[in-house]
């Protein structure tokens, strides 16, 4: 009987332990930083034209507040939108009008913990029509991971574009729990494994106790 008191004591022990505690997720404001290749040419003349016309705007981005208690967990919401808007005119995109073209994105956090997380996306534009379906224009985001808490990881990515003509399209971030601060870990599936081995042998010696 006292073995069944310790068994059963445990797995309340270790369900207490692996009672999840939600992480506390705040972004506060998004900043895009485009590179010097982006910009409106006065004149779209081939020996003329330098800039890519693509604008970033942050417009539609709202402070967001969000839990995250599984890892594996993650939360999307929209920071901004990439419009591009480069003329067919005169051979469409130029060589000239190909190059300094990454952008930074700075996401602030004010939970967990006060920190501003930069994001990296390389733009690549493709010479020719505007007017044809090859794609002209992509923006490829690079995804960051970051600490929190005491050993917590959490991964920061956003929707990468493509566009084959001009157009607005909406940029989404998403952040996901990539494993759980140790004050509040979750179980994972081989923890919860563990208890339910615990309780059967429990209820084993429950069985031959009543024996």
């Amino acid at each position: 009987m006292k073995l069944l008191h310790r068994a059963v004591l445990a797995a309340c022990m270790f369900t207490a332990a692996g009672a999840a505690s939600a992480t506390a997720f705040s972004v506060t404001s998004a900043t895009f930083t485009p590179g010097s290749g982006y910009g409106v040419d006065a004149s779209e003349a081939t020996n003329v034209a330098t800039l890519l016309d693509v604008q970033f705007s942050n417009s539609g981005f709202a402070t967001q507040g969000f839990n995250l208690t599984t890892v594996g967990s993650f939360y999307e919401f929209l920071v901004g939108s990439v419009t591009f808007a480069e003329p067919n005119n005169l051979q469409g995109i130029v060589a000239a009008e190909m190059d300094n073209l990454g952008v930074s994105m700075a996401l602030n956090f004010a939970a967990p913990g006060n920190v501003t997380n930069l994001i990296l996306a390389t733009g690549a534009a493709v010479a020719g029509s505007i007017s044809d379906n090859a794609a002209d224009y992509t923006l490829t985001w690079s995804p960051v991971t970051r600490t929190f808490g005491t050993s917590g990881l959490y991964t920061i990515s956003f929707s990468n574009q493509s566009f084959t003509n001009v157009g607005t399209q909406a940029l989404t971030a998403r952040v996901t729990l990539t494993a759980a601060d140790a004050a509040g870990d979750v179980p994972e599936p081989a923890s919860l494994a563990l208890l339910g081995i615990g309780l059967l042998g429990a209820g084993v010696l429950r069985r031959r106790a009543a024996k």
